[in-house]
């Protein structure tokens, strides 16, 4: 008896529930709701800054509905500068909250350009604005085929450009002295390491079999160029650096600082090279010929006046031309 009674006081309650006009359900707050959470940096790149804008949308009803869209103007000083429509489809479920994401990119050029009419600010108030329109056809009781569901977000967004770049990349070449010492030491008779010796320090091509059973080291060097345009404050904080010659990393690579600022910066970069790992590369570099090196290093920056998340990734990679490394 008693779980029979439990049920008719359910269907009682299930009944005076959907006798409810649309009207009375706002009244009693039985409408969704969205709420805009957060809006941070999700990552950056050397084209803009990409943005995550959280949202949660509430259904307080015992059926589910489906978000048909959500529309979006990112603008500042009521200027749009990046429209979007997304999240089409997504199921609420009822009597529940559901929790999404979207995304929208920056140019740097836009705020930049934006930047030029304010004085040396370092960051710039944009706003998130538009409506989740809800399709409530599964809902009767709501008494509407659709809803729209309007918010607006402001965040602040940094003036800010990253640049990098590499210049003066040289091969170090030791003096014919050292290098006949080297490899005369290495094994190779004196005669002979006094004449190749010669030959790599006149820039004449040599072959990859001359270092073979040869144990020297070459230092490769060259300069990392940070700057900033823009007056955001931050810091970079150099992670990972790489050099790749086809599929071969170069080991020991070293830079003479890891943490930077937004004030230009010139790093210098120093890998040690093997000729019994690496001879085939160094080869490259004396001859000029070859594939090109390429340099790749992780980063993660973190503007020091803005309330954002520390430590946001920036990865960098370019081609250093075998043409332009220095031997001399």
């Amino acid at each position: 008896m008693k779980m029979k009674n439990k049920i008719i006081i359910l269907l009682a309650v299930l009944f005076s529930f959907t006798t409810f006009s649309c009207s009375t359900l706002k009244e009693l707050g039985y409408t969704p709701e969205i709420k805009m959470d957060s809006v941070g940096i999700k990552g950056l790149d050397f084209e803009g800054i990409t943005f995550t804008c959280d949202y949660s949308i509430s259904n307080p009803y015992p059926l589910s509905f489906s978000i048909q869209k959500v529309d979006a103007s990112i603008s500042c000083s009521e200027a749009s500068y990046v429209e979007l429509s997304t999240d089409n489809g997504i199921k609420v479920e009822a009597r529940g909250n559901r929790k999404n994401t979207f995304t929208f990119k920056i140019p740097y050029e836009t705020i930049l350009k934006i930047a030029k009419e304010t004085d040396g600010k370092e960051s710039l108030p944009f706003e998130v604005k538009g409506a989740a329109y809800l399709d409530m056809s599964g809902i009767p009781l709501a008494n509407m085929s659709s809803l729209e569901l309007p918010f607006n977000v402001a965040f602040d967004v940094p003036v800010f450009k990253p640049h990098f770049s590499v210049s003066n990349a040289r091969l170090v070449m030791p003096t014919v002295s050292e290098l006949t010492s080297m490899l005369k030491n290495s094994g190779m008779a004196v005669t002979k390491a006094a004449k190749v010796a010669a030959q790599i320090l006149a820039g004449k091509s040599v072959t990859e079999a001359l270092f073979d059973g040869i144990d020297l080291n070459f230092k490769f060097v060259f300069d990392l160029n940070v700057k900033n345009e823009g007056n955001s404050s931050w810091k970079c904080n150099i992670q990972d650096c790489a050099i790749k010659s086809g599929s071969n990393d170069l080991i020991d690579l070293a830079l003479s600082e890891n943490e930077l600022t937004a004030n230009s910066n010139i790093v210098p970069v120093t890998a040690t090279l093997n000729t019994l790992k690496m001879g085939k590369f160094i080869v490259q570099m004396i001859n000029k010929s070859g594939e090109d090196p390429e340099f790749s290093l992780d980063s993660k920056l973190t503007f020091t006046e803005l309330k954002y998340i520390s430590d946001i990734p920036l990865s960098y990679s370019t081609k250093i031309p075998l043409s332009k490394i220095s031997t001399k």
